[in-house]
């Protein structure tokens, strides 16, 4: 408990901040039920957080809290500690690190959900706080997703929450074609090489969706267009899911916002982004 509302200050009291580089992704997907299914993917880095002094077994403190930005109340929250054995995950960590994988079951709304990370024993953190519109579903609200960049298999040491909430049993929700895919929680692009690009919508329009997309500064300045090509959609989907190539232009190295738009004939464009990275060399 004690440790619980510890970081309950952190995250309350906090920005974006801390040494260890966490990143996060969510995303709403539509249930049977009132309240959506929000997985969320939290990528730390491994070094970051086997830096100083470690004993056998590295625990790993996980907070997830949803704010509902209309009340301040929280909605919603994860709190899991993970203990690695060092002997058996260090090389993993040195390479890469690991993800979380855990879920928020959220009403319709405007969140802001923040995580920290944390080693338990030599205190390191990193708190890191993203926005998450929940549509209502219900009532058919129109929603693009954030695109979703599918990254190789076996990069990241996984790690599953433990089973809670309502949705325990609901259906792994990033899928393309059939196949089950991890996205990228902050995806790094490369300049002038196409990235597929998995787009998830709700009440989209019937048949040929037409796609643009431009590239914007972190701090949402407009940089230019990104070529994208819808490659296909997936038939009688629900949610509607396609597939597309997208390519960025040049770009120095640091961190940027893909932003993608969908239109259809008789419906209205929608858009959606997400922060991706680009680096040197």
């Amino acid at each position: 408990l004690e440790k619980m509302l510890d970081a309950q200050t952190k995250v309350v009291a906090g920005d974006d901040l801390g040494a260890l580089d966490v990143a996060v992704l969510a995303a709403p997907f539509k249930m049977s039920g009132v309240r959506a299914y929000v997985p969320v993917l939290v990528e730390v880095d491994g070094k970051g957080l086997m830096a100083g002094k470690q004993g056998a077994t590295l625990p790993t403190e996980v907070y997830v809290y949803a704010f509902n930005n209309s009340n301040g109340v929280i909605e919603d929250f994860i709190s899991q500690t993970l203990g690695f054995e060092v002997a058996k995950v260090a090389p993993v960590l040195q390479q890469s690190g690991f993800k979380f994988f855990g879920h928020l079951e959220l009403a319709p709304g405007d969140y802001s959900v923040r995580v920290l990370v944390r080693n338990a024993t030599t205190g390191n953190s990193g708190l890191r706080v993203v926005p998450v519109h929940v549509p209502a579903f219900a009532k058919a609200e129109a929603a693009l997703l954030a695109p979703f960049v599918p990254e190789p298999n076996n990069r990241w040491l996984l790690v599953r929450e433990q089973p809670r909430g309502d949705y325990q049993q609901a259906p792994y929700p990033f899928m393309n074609g059939g196949t089950p895919y991890i996205p990228s929680s902050r995806p790094v692009l490369a300049p002038g090489q196409q990235t597929q690009l998995a787009l998830v919508g709700y009440s989209l329009a019937e048949g040929e969706l037409q796609a643009q997309a431009r590239v914007l500064g972190a701090d949402g300045r407009e940089i230019g267009p990104a070529a994208i090509q819808v490659l296909k959609r997936e038939a009688g989907g629900k949610p509607a899911r396609l597939l597309a190539n997208v390519t960025t232009p040049q770009l120095p190295p640091g961190e940027y916002r893909l932003e993608v738009k969908l239109s259809g004939v008789g419906a209205a464009p929608h858009t959606s982004w997400m922060p991706f990275v680009v680096r040197g060399g």
